[in-house]
């Protein structure tokens, strides 16, 4: 997970997902990069669940957050309400698995096998960190990556007309 730590990412609600995921496959490791007013809760969160395998970054540089979804299983991302999320667009455009829900407007306008959307409810939560979907081939070029965000930037800025 990437993102300021704040109530409306759900942070609380991917550990009780996560907590639930880890009784099947133990080996599961949660890493959630970013920073802001809810860290001290979710260590407190994270004792209370008695969760030893869930890392909180502060901070971390561009090429970290590159490496990282470029090793993790599944960029998970619950933020409601969210807008568009450049996030997970860049999550899914460096072919990382993401894990999300149907309101992320990323997850519905890229139609690409590796967004998941699922409820946000822990049991589904969970159902897709063991099973996530499947790692999609990265873009090369940062100048690809511009050109698909400013085309799905022209449809929705179509939509909202």
């Amino acid at each position: 997970m990437i993102g300021r730590l704040e109530p409306r990412k759900n942070y609380p609600l991917a550990l009780a997902a996560f907590k639930i995921a880890k009784t099947l496959r133990p080996d599961l490791k949660l890493v959630i990069t970013g920073d802001g007013p809810q860290r001290r809760d979710l260590h407190r969160t994270i004792e209370r669940l008695g969760l030893r395998d869930v890392e909180i970054k502060p901070h971390a540089t561009e090429e970290e957050k590159h490496q990282l979804l470029a090793q993790a299983e599944a960029f998970l991302h619950l933020g409601h309400p969210e807008g568009f999320s450049l996030a997970l667009f860049e999550a899914a455009t460096l072919g990382a698995p993401v894990i999300t829900h149907p309101q992320v407007p990323a997850a519905t306008l890229l139609k690409t096998p590796n967004i998941l959307a699922v409820e946000l409810h822990p049991k589904s939560i969970a159902k897709a960190l063991l099973r996530p979907p499947p790692p999609a081939k990265p873009l090369k070029k940062p100048a690809e990556f511009a050109h698909i965000y400013l085309a799905l930037y022209h449809k929705i800025c179509e939509k909202l007309k």
